[in-house]
Formats: C-alpha cells, structure tokens, sequence
C-alpha cells in the first residue's frame, strides 16, 4: 500500500540509531515533584490539598470543574511542601503543586481490570475525565473532550497515530512496538466512546517493525468496531493532527474548521495507552514515556518519566550531559522550546528531552532573506513564510492576516531549512501570540 502523505514539509536525518531499539524502562521516583496545575492554554486548575498535606500516589490534588475540565493527581506518594510558581518549559513560572516523596506507592493495575465492553459510552468518557488524561501533544486537551464532542458533532473517523518524524524521538515508535495489544484496544475503547465507525492506526512507512506488530496484534485480538493501518509518510511534521487526517485518511481540513464537526478525532499512541489505562484500571495520568537523547545526553533511551520530575534529575539519572554547554531542548529538536532552568518539570505533554551540541543556528548569525523558496516549498499549509517574517518584522497585523498566520501550525519546518538561519517560525509564533493577545483582552 502506498503511504499517505501531504504537500509541502521535509525529511530531517532522523539519527535514531543510538535508541531506535532501546525498550522502556522506569526512571528512578524523583525525591521531589513539581506537579503543573496549569494547563498550557492558560487554565490552572484550583488546588484540594493544602501544605502540609500528606498524599497517596494519584490522589486527586487539584481540578478544575469548568471549561477547562482539568484533574492533577499526585504522580509520587509524599507530603506537600508548597504550591506556589515554579519554572515553566516557556521560561517563565506557572503554579505547581511541589511533594516530597514519602510512603509507599499504589501498584495500579493489581487488580482484575474491568470489562469496558460493558461501559456505557458515557462511564468510558467519566474514568478518562477523571483520571486526567491529556492528549499528548498540541496544547494537552483533556482527552474527554476528545471523546464526548459537543453536541451536534458525529465522529465518524478516529485516526491513532505514532508519527514522530523529528531527529532522536523514538518513544512512539517503541510504545507501537511493545504495546500493540493495548493500543488496539485502547482504539476500540475510543470506539465505543464516541460512537464511530472506524479507527485507523497511521503509522509512519518507515517504522517497519511498528507495522508489523499493529498488523499482527490486530489478527490476534478480534474486537468490536472497524479497525485499520495505514502507513503515512516519514515527513515531518506529520504528527500534526490536519496533516495525520490528509495522510491517513486522504480528507483535507483546512485551517479554521473544526476538527470534530469534520468528523474526525486525532489521539496518538501515548494517549491512547493512558485512557486505555483509566478505563480499564482507574489509573490517573501520573507519569509519561518520553525519549531522552541527543548527542549531548551520555546514556539516551526510552524512559516512563513520573510528571513533574525536574529536568536535571531526568539527566543526572541519564548519566549528566556529554558536554555541560549542550543546549537542552523539551520535545524535538524543531518544534520544541529550549530550556532556561534545569529545575522545569515533566508536564503531561512532554515528549522528549533532546540535549544538543554545538553552536545555536537560531539565535545567532542570522541574515537577508534571499528569497531562495525554500521556507515556501516546506511549508505544509501553503504559506509564504518569508513574507510572514518580514511582517512580523515590522509588526504589521493587516499584513500578517492578509496572509494567513492564523493557519500556521508552527512546525517551524521553514526555519530548519533557512540558508539565513533567520528564526521565522519563532517570529510568526510571537506574532501570533500578541496578535490573540490583543484579541483576547
């Protein structure tokens, strides 16, 4: 079968062969945790405990019962030490819930799971609310928002995706590889959830072994709904969720329409396993697999990683930095946001800590525009990311809008292939940033 793709993006080195086989294992249980209770769209969500507090592994620590339907749950048994701001992943602070691990831990899953076939679609979307499940990637939604679509909105296609298309990032493909089982189920779970009548698992073409585990998990394990792979493309960035429904789907959304009154519903693998995991065993979203790599890390691989573990104690357990001047980066080497503060915390999103050597294209040595095309043939949405730049350069709103900033995904696929080495998807991001600001206040 020919893989699904989309227009535009590029093809980076992956330079995964350090860890493209490294399975999974626990990092150590952090002494302290700074738990995030704000969501990254800017909801925070209202403490339930109090210093001083003594709480059990996943307890219920803070939630948010309005529009922004968030629960935290403690990811280490402990006391609570403060709550308070803490360093945030943007670089600047966000509250945290900060405990000081003591006690003993839950064992979650020791007992029989439940029978989901007997859940009613709407118990299926109340375990995953109330095990504060996020989706995985973009700006972290509550994953029964996912599943329980406002009214009037009929999903008719679930696409699970395990598309990581960026350099070092192998968690997806490692939760595919070893988990087959659970991510088909997990897919059959948001089935019933949503009432839809098929899922297709995308799988970028590349990840051989991948598909060849969904295949053979989805001949031994019969199930209720509809359920397919397909291979996609190994162009970045196609874990985008407009871009993952166009490869696997062959459906264009475009920008400014709804994903759910199109009907579709985008969950990658992670957040499959979790609302799996909540359903089946009442376990809350308390840690995350992520990849620890880089040429800068001394000991990479794939870790499960307890929410609200520091930074430098995920790389002190990863044996330090080859280089104490690695730049040290949160998700992939492209879309992902560098770190200021070692102190910043696993959030639920958390895909990767990638650490770097050598000198930061992106902040120095930045020159004319040549107007090469070359940000224009990557862009994925059919921008003009050079004029885009150069608005954002002059703040001009008018001109920013005229040309679509709003559809900009931020990928950053146009600064990676820059000859300038000029940053213009982190000016198009602050661009857009101020300008719904301005629109918001």
């Amino acid at each position: 079968m020919r893989a699904g793709s989309f227009s535009g993006g590029i093809r980076p080195p992956e330079t995964k062969g350090r860890i493209e086989n490294s399975p999974f294992s626990n990092l150590s249980v952090p002494h302290q945790c700074s738990i995030p209770i704000q969501h990254r769209a800017g909801t925070a969500a209202r403490p339930v405990v109090a210093v001083g507090d003594v709480v059990r592994e996943g307890q219920l620590i803070a939630a948010d019962e309005g529009a922004g339907d968030i629960r935290v749950h403690a990811s280490i048994p402990g006391r609570v030490m403060d709550i308070g701001d803490r360093p945030a992943h943007s670089g600047g602070c966000a509250p945290c819930i900060v405990i000081e691990a003591a006690g003993s831990f839950s064992g979650f899953g020791a007992a029989a799971p439940c029978d989901w076939t007997t859940l009613t679609p709407v118990e299926i979307v109340r375990r995953v609310r109330e095990a504060g499940v996020m989706c995985a990637h973009g700006a972290g939604i509550p994953a029964a928002r996912i599943l329980a679509p406002p009214e009037g909105c009929a999903i008719d296609t679930i696409i699970v995706h395990g598309a990581e298309c960026e350099p070092y990032l192998t968690a997806a493909d490692m939760l595919l590889r070893a988990y087959p089982a659970e991510i088909l189920e997990g897919a059959r779970i948001a089935l019933r959830a949503l009432g839809a009548s098929r899922a297709i698992i995308a799988i970028p073409k590349s990840l051989t072994t991948a598909l060849a585990a969904i295949r053979t998990a989805l001949a031994a394990h019969a199930g209720p709904g509809t359920v397919t792979v397909r291979p996609v493309s190994d162009k970045y960035p196609q874990g985008n969720e407009r871009l993952i429904i166009k490869a696997a789907a062959r459906k264009t959304i475009h920008a400014g329409t709804d994903l759910t009154r199109a009907g579709f519903a985008v969950l990658n693998a992670a957040t499959v396993i979790a609302l799996r995991e909540a359903v089946l065993a009442e376990k809350p979203l308390i840690e995350r697999p992520i990849t620890v790599g880089g040429p800068g890390i001394r000991k990479p691989g794939n870790y499960k990683v307890r929410i609200g573990t520091a930074v430098e104690d995920v790389i002190r357990e990863c044996e330090g930095l080859v280089d104490p001047a690695a730049r040290v980066i949160m998700g992939g080497p492209i879309s992902g946001t560098a770190v200021r503060d070692m102190r910043v915390p696993v959030t639920g999103t958390t895909t990767a800590i990638i650490a770097l050597l050598g000198p930061d294209h992106g902040a120095s040595g930045e020159r004319e525009c040549i107007r090469c095309g070359r940000c224009v043939a990557a862009c994925p949405m059919g921008l003009m990311p050079h004029e885009l730049d150069e608005a954002a350069r002059q703040d001009r709103h008018d001109a920013r809008e005229a040309r679509g900033v709003e559809a900009c995904i931020a990928c950053h696929a146009c600064s990676y292939v820059c000859p300038s080495r000029r940053p213009i998807g982190r000016r198009i991001d602050a661009a857009r940033t101020n300008r719904q600001g301005a629109i918001d206040g």
